[in-house]
């Protein structure tokens, strides 16, 4: 046999026992540390339960303390959303997937132009005697919403119903109808402040 053949042969033998005894180090280290992670993660799991403290999303969702419906200002709102859409809102309640459709981008879209459009209030951005007719006529139609929405948030609490257990995939639609809500009182704000009633237009925010 030539002797260059033997030496490939030693070499690629030397390189296959090196490349197993890298592999074999590896998959050792791998696992002393899992091992390692997993005893240390029993150890934290036992410190959080001789706390009393949770560990999971439903554990966590028992902690809070039951709101009375009389003191959760998410009862009358929820119930006001329902009457003007009871399709959508019955289906979140009852925690049907997937939900109907929804009129929030139609709300959205019935705000004034300006406000769609980014407007911010301020000194040197007054509104024109067209924004503050457009934004009167909107809170006029809007007017007994508006009203039932004050009189909800007067109420010391709001929790709204969220199933912990679905973690990232919650359902949280009332936080665009929230956002909706927030938009239309800083809309009256800026308004009442345009005409002079600043005492108003801090009471409404």
């Amino acid at each position: 046999m030539p002797v260059s053949q033997a030496g490939r042969r030693f070499w690629r033998r030397k390189s296959f026992y090196l490349g197993s005894a890298i592999l074999i180090t590896f998959i050792v280290w791998f696992l002393i540390f899992r091992l390692s992670n997993a005893s240390a993660i029993r150890r934290l799991k036992a410190e959080v339960r001789a706390k009393g403290q949770p560990l999971t999303l439903q554990e966590l969702a028992t902690t809070y303390a039951k709101i009375p419906d009389a003191e959760n200002a998410a009862v009358p709102l929820l119930a006001l959303w329902e009457a003007e859409d009871p399709e959508f809102w019955q289906a979140f309640q009852k925690g049907k997937r997937p939900l109907p459709k929804h009129h929030t981008e139609s709300r959205e879209d019935s705000l004034p132009s300006f406000v769609r459009k980014g407007y911010k209030s301020g000194a040197t951005n007054r509104l024109s005697p067209e924004q503050q007719a457009e934004a009167a006529r909107f809170l006029q139609d809007h007017a007994a919403h508006l009203a039932a929405v004050r009189e909800a948030v007067r109420r010391p609490h709001a929790r709204f119903p969220i199933r912990f257990e679905d973690g990232f995939a919650a359902l949280l639609p009332q936080l665009a109808e929230l956002k909706f809500e927030a938009q239309c009182f800083r809309l009256e704000a800026v308004l009442k402040s345009e005409q002079g009633e600043v005492g108003e237009a801090l009471a409404t925010m």
